[in-house]
């Protein structure tokens, strides 16, 4: 599913995204979002994206 390397760079946006963005409220999320076609979503909380990052975690990456 994820090279080691994907994983690890999706796991440390996660952290710099729960520690950066998630103190600003929503507000700082949007232009984000609207650059992936995602306006109606809601960003994750601060602890859904704890146990995101523990589901990605749990993954075992690829040999490549």
């Amino acid at each position: 599913m994820f090279t080691a390397r994907e994983l690890a760079t999706l796991l440390a946006a996660l952290q710099f995204w729960r520690e950066e963005m998630t103190q600003s409220g929503t507000f700082a999320a949007r232009p984000y979002f609207k650059l992936v076609g995602m306006t109606r979503v809601r960003p994750l909380e601060d602890a859904e994206i704890t146990r995101l990052a523990a589901k990605l975690r749990a993954i075992t990456p690829e040999e490549r």
